[in-house]
C-alpha cells in the first residue's frame, strides 16, 4: 500500500464563486490528510480566482485554463495528480468530514480499482433521499446514470487511460460514457456508507433541461458506445438497456418543456428498447408530467 499522497481531489468550476468555497472547504475538513485539491477553473469570468486566493492552505492547488468545458477541465485536473487515487467532484456539491477516512478503510482492505460510496441527494437543504447501493454496481449502471463524482474513486493509472471524452456537444453525459466503459473494463464495487451530498439547485446544468440538447448528447453518448468495443464485447446484449435509459431521459426534458409530441415519441422508443423501463422512477416522472401539463 502506498503510504504517500493517497487521494487526488479534482475540481472543475466555472462562474461558482458564490458556492465552491463550500466545497474545497469540505476536503480542509477530512479527519483523513493525505490529500491534495486541484481546482481547475474553466475559463470562470467571475470572481471565482479571488475567492479561492483566500485560501490559505499548501494542499490547494488553483489552476485557471480557457473554457473547454467540464470532461477537459476534469482530464487536465487528471493530468497534474500525485495521489494513488482520484476523487473527482462538482464544484456545487460537498463530503462530510468522513469522506476519506471511509473510502480508505475501503483500500486497505481490498485496494479495488473503482468504488463508489454512498451519497445524499440535497434538495432546499432538506435531504430529498439517500442513494447507497452496495456490491457489484455495473449492470445498474446501465440502467441510469447511477454514480456521481464525488462518491467515486478511480486508481490513478485508470483514469489517466480512460479519460472523459471532451466533445462539448457530449456535457452532461460524459460521466456516464466513462462509467459506462469503466464498467466495461473492472468492477465497480459499491460500498454503502453516505459520504457526500449531491446538491440541487436551479443553477445546475442538469435541471436547466432542454430537450433538443438532450436528444443530441445521447445520441452522441450512443454513438460512442457503438464504437467501444469494450462495451461491444462485454455488454452487446445490454446496451439496449442503456439507450432505453438515454431515450426515456429525452421523454422526460420534453415533457418538462411542454413538448408532448416529442416526449411521447422518446417514451415508446425507451420502450421498444426495454420494455423494463416502465417500472422505473423516471418513466413514472415522465407519465406524471404528461398528464399535470395537459
Amino acid at each position: 500500500m502506498n503510504h504517500g499522497l493517497m487521494f487526488s481531489i479534482i475540481i472543475p468550476t466555472y462562474n461558482r464563486a458564490d458556492l465552491i468555497l463550500k466545497t474545497v472547504e469540505s476536503y480542509l475538513q477530512q479527519n483523513y490528510l493525505k490529500f491534495e485539491v486541484i481546482v481547475v477553473d474553466d475559463g470562470s469570468t467571475d470572481n471565482t480566482r479571488e475567492v479561492l486566493s483566500a485560501i490559505k492552505d499548501d494542499r490547494v492547488a488553483y489552476y485557471y485554463k480557457e473554457n473547454s468545458e467540464r470532461g477537459a477541465a476534469r482530464n487536465y485536473g487528471a493530468s497534474l495528480a500525485k495521489g494513488a487515487y482520484i476523487n473527482f467532484c462538482d464544484s456545487d456539491d460537498y463530503v462530510y468530514k468522513h469522506h476519506l477516512s471511509v473510502a480508505y478503510k475501503y483500500i486497505e482492505k481490498q485496494s479495488p480499482d473503482v468504488f463508489h460510496l454512498g451519497h445524499h441527494i440535497i434538495n432546499k437543504d432538506k435531504i430529498e433521499r439517500a442513494e447507497n447501493r452496495t456490491g457489484i454496481l455495473n449492470e445498474f449502471n446501465l440502467k441510469r446514470n447511477y454514480f456521481i463524482l464525488n462518491s467515486i474513486f478511480i486508481k490513478r493509472e485508470i483514469a489517466l487511460e480512460n479519460k472523459f471524452v471532451e466533445d462539448r456537444k457530449l456535457a452532461g453525459s460524459e460521466d456516464w460514457l466513462l462509467w459506462l466503459i469503466l464498467s466495461a473494463q473492472y468492477d465497480i464495487i459499491g460500498f454503502g456508507e453516505i459520504t457526500s451530498a449531491l446538491v440541487q439547485h436551479e443553477g445546475r446544468s442538469m435541471v436547466q433541461v432542454e430537450g433538443a440538447k438532450t436528444l443530441a448528447r445521447i445520441t452522441l453518448l450512443n454513438k460512442y458506445l457503438e464504437e467501444n468495443v469494450s462495451m461491444q464485447t462485454k455488454y452487446e446484449k445490454a446496451i439496449p438497456v442503456v439507450f432505453g435509459s438515454g431515450n426515456l431521459l429525452v421523454a422526460l426534458d420534453f415533457a418538462l418543456e411542454k413538448n408532448k409530441i416529442s416526449s411521447l415519441k422518446y417514451l415508446f422508443k425507451s420502450i421498444s428498447y426495454d420494455p423494463a423501463i416502465i417500472f422505473t422512477r423516471r418513466f413514472l416522472a415522465v407519465l406524471k408530467h404528461l398528464i399535470l401539463r395537459w
